[in-house]
């Protein structure tokens, strides 16, 4: 069971490695693709909060996804893609505290496996 939760924030990580490679770099056409990812993150999210309902002891998992998953929500409404420029003190605090909170997430899924 606990290898379903390991797979679904391994997903949630990939995600978000390529939605950070992307803001990095800048290609061609990035903003659209920034934008499908943020959506396909949440949806991850999501599926991540559904799976720790069904499979984690005690909620506790579930409760830190769903708070997750309300920081990554007001993350994205708070830093539309346009807004996004090459250097941004602001922006790049709530990227790394979106950062240590998946950190802490696979931690604790990490610990109970």
């Amino acid at each position: 069971m606990l290898d379903i939760l390991q797979k679904a924030i391994d997903q949630v990580e990939r995600s978000r490695a390529e939605i950070a490679r992307l803001s990095q770099t800048k290609p061609e056409g990035w903003k659209s693709d920034y934008a499908k990812l943020r959506l396909r993150i949440q949806d991850e999210i999501g599926e991540l909060e559904r799976l720790a309902q069904k499979y984690s002891d005690g909620g506790e998992l579930r409760e830190m996804v769903k708070s997750a998953l309300d920081k990554v929500k007001q993350h994205q409404a708070r830093w539309p893609v346009m807004l996004i420029k090459e250097k941004n003190e602001e922006y790049d605090a709530s990227v790394h505290a979106m950062n240590e909170l998946f950190a802490k997430i696979a931690q604790y899924i990490k610990s109970k496996t």
